[in-house]
């Protein structure tokens, strides 16, 4: 703690450990110059019983004390990710599938790199809630289990 004020960054992501000692030390680091990185912005993700919270729930939280979003996304919905895959195996983006869960990273995410996107419908997404999605998702499924008759293979 005696060292942050040489803090250029403090990142976020998901930590399941979160405490307010933890966010305190976040906001000291802010408030003497750090900039904040942020993993996503996912507020919750599913998991095999349920939901949890995600890395934007902590972002949020940064965010809040912070006045301010992130300096710099590191992942979605930024393409970088995508557009990396789909050169490491030969391909153009618009000749690969983003297969996604999330309105608020993955479809985005596939848009920016001009990628068609495949929402699959875990429960963190309505119908109400893509009609009213800025970004569509170029497909949509109820489960990953429907991915190979949608490829009709």
């Amino acid at each position: 703690e005696e060292i942050d004020y040489l803090t250029d960054f403090i990142v976020v992501g998901n930590d399941p450990e979160l405490s307010m000692a933890k966010l305190t030390r976040a906001l000291r680091c802010l408030q003497k110059g750090a900039r904040y990185a942020a993993i996503n912005l996912d507020i919750t993700y599913p998991v095999e019983d349920g939901h949890v919270p995600g890395s934007g729930a902590v972002a949020a939280a940064v965010s809040a004390m912070a006045g301010r979003g992130p300096d710099l996304m590191v992942a979605k919905p930024k393409p970088d990710l995508l557009l990396r895959a789909a050169e490491s195996m030969g391909l153009a983006p618009e000749q690969c599938l983003m297969v996604g869960d999330s309105l608020q990273s993955d479809v985005p995410a596939a848009y920016a790199a001009g990628m068609p996107s495949l929402l699959v419908l875990t429960g963190l997404v309505t119908a109400d809630l893509i009609d009213k999605a800025e970004i569509k998702p170029g497909h949509v499924a109820g489960s990953v289990a429907d991915l190979p008759g949608l490829l009709g293979i």
